[in-house]
């Protein structure tokens, strides 16, 4: 048997087969056996799926454009309602239910999310790193469990994914072609969720201080891969320009999220659950319900009034904010649980990243490169609604630090026991 699986991690073909098929294996068993746990309420698709998602694809599957209660569609990246309608396409061909069908393709784009994991985390690290950072992902319970259910973080992160690998790829190889593939597989990852927007340009301008090369072609590297990303969104531009007259973004809801993410905290939930607030925080949140806040100028001379006025109050609400992102639930749902769950992975998470910067010393830029993400879309769950899912993407980033840590783990576990012996 250790014969066999040696031969396995030793083909690149077979091992690349086996984390597909161990991730499919992975999925069927959480769905068989625990599909139905958790909060009735999360047993069904959410109301974004039937008051947007399912119209907007029944729009595009009967030729109707991506349209949105007649309108062309401003507030929603329409990769997910594109990718819904050909599902939906396919379930009249073959008779198969819409719902069951997304729970098909959910594993299949989970699997494949495993393997590109894989793939960037070997090109940062190690195969041994990982595999285990592919294996901890595949059996990851909160990432399972979006697979039951329509849910835009599924393709997202198998594009984001694809994007950091190729990305990655790029900085061994300075190579323009992959460069490329890197923000055009970003650039679609934003198609399909807003939350990736900015994240190209982030790491273009990263890309300046850690490719590897002259200036110019640092500079060179870094435009091909806005170009890819770009390439991604371009004609999503083209459209709303030909249908509205004006340029819509593949999102404009701007400051209204910002201030949606605050006022949420003190929204009374399903259930007539309320998150308990210290008094000063309430009442902040309570002068951002009141205040002109419809634009970046705005926001900005309120929030810089509040840190001058009331520091403590601010600052509070921000290490809410902060902290909440790693656990917090829409409804307040198995909050407790989530934490405990969270815990286990930050924590090794972030010894992955104290043991990795002491012992990959030469891949401290792509170490940087990597936290870099991390941070990215923490910051965006930041200021945006602070849940747990908006952090997803980068869960399976954080996952990778704690296969560094489990490795290492190991490794002097084996050390440790071969002294022993001698």
């Amino acid at each position: 048997m250790r014969k066999f699986f040696c031969k396995i991690y030793e083909d690149k073909k077979a091992l690349a087969a086996s984390i597909v098929l161990g991730s499919v294996i992975c999925s069927a068993v959480f769905l068989i056996f625990l599909k139905n746990i958790g909060p009735a309420e999360h047993k069904v698709p959410g109301t974004d799926y039937f008051d947007r998602y399912e119209p907007i694809a029944n729009n595009i599957l009967q030729g109707k454009g991506i349209m949105y209660r007649g309108e062309v569609l401003a507030f929603t990246a329409p990769g997910f309602p594109i990718i819904l309608a050909g599902i939906f396409g396919l379930s009249q061909i073959t008779g198969i239910d819409r719902l069951d069908l997304v729970v098909v393709f959910n594993i299949i784009f989970t699997a494949f999310s495993a393997l590109f994991l894989f793939l960037a985390a070997g090109k940062i690290f190690n195969k041994k790193v990982a595999l285990i950072a592919s294996l901890l992902w595949m059996t990851y319970p909160l990432n399972l469990w979006f697979l039951k259910n329509p849910n835009t973080e599924v393709p997202f992160i198998l594009l984001l994914y694809i994007g950091i690998f190729f990305y990655f790829s790029s900085l061994q190889k300075g190579s323009p072609k992959i460069i490329f593939l890197a923000g055009l597989f970003l650039g679609l990852a934003s198609f399909a969720r807003i939350t990736g927007l900015f994240l190209p340009l982030s790491l273009g301008l990263l890309s300046l201080l850690f490719l590897s090369g002259s200036r110019k072609k640092r500079f060179l590297l870094a435009a091909i891969l806005l170009m890819g990303n770009l390439v991604a969104i371009f004609p999503w531009m083209v459209y709303s320009l030909s249908k509205t007259g004006s340029f819509i973004s593949i999102s404009r809801e701007g400051p209204y999220s910002i201030v949606a993410g605050i006022t949420w905290l003190s929204t009374v939930k399903a259930g007539g659950v309320q998150l308990v607030l210290p008094d000063d925080v309430s009442a902040l949140i309570e002068r951002v319900k009141t205040a002109d806040l419809s634009s970046g100028a705005k926001l900005g001379q309120f929030f810089g009034k509040e840190l001058i006025d009331r520091p403590v109050a601010f600052l509070k609400l921000i290490g809410l904010k902060l902290a909440r992102s790693w656990y917090a639930t829409s409804q307040q749902w198995w909050e407790d649980k989530i934490l405990l769950v969270q815990s286990i992975y930050l924590i090794t998470g972030i010894g992955g990243i104290i043991y990795g910067m002491r012992i990959y010393k030469d891949r401290i830029k792509s170490i940087i490169l990597l936290l870099s993400i991390i941070f990215y879309f923490w910051a965006m769950t930041f200021v945006n609604i602070s849940l747990l899912r908006y952090l997803m993407p980068a869960m399976g980033l954080v996952i990778i630090f704690s296969a560094v840590f489990i490795d290492y783990a190991i490794f002097h576990l084996n050390n440790n026991s071969l002294q022993k012996r001698r």
